[in-house]
């Protein structure tokens, strides 16, 4: 189970938040290949978050 959003966009772009979230924890493993997948109502994929890509942003 997970969080329901109004709209798509909206999913892919808390997903982009928890990702730099995790990114941005001290203790995060960048070489871990940490991946966070945000589906739609039907189960379909419809983003996937490298956290490795917000390592650096950070």
């Amino acid at each position: 189970m997970g969080e329901l959003f109004r709209s798509a966009e909206v999913a892919v772009q808390y997903g982009a938040r928890v990702a730099r979230d995790i990114a941005s924890d001290p203790e995060y493993d960048c070489d871990a290949g940490t991946v966070v997948i945000v589906l739609d109502a039907s189960g379909a994929v419809i983003a996937r978050h490298r956290v490795a890509s917000f390592a650096t942003a950070v």
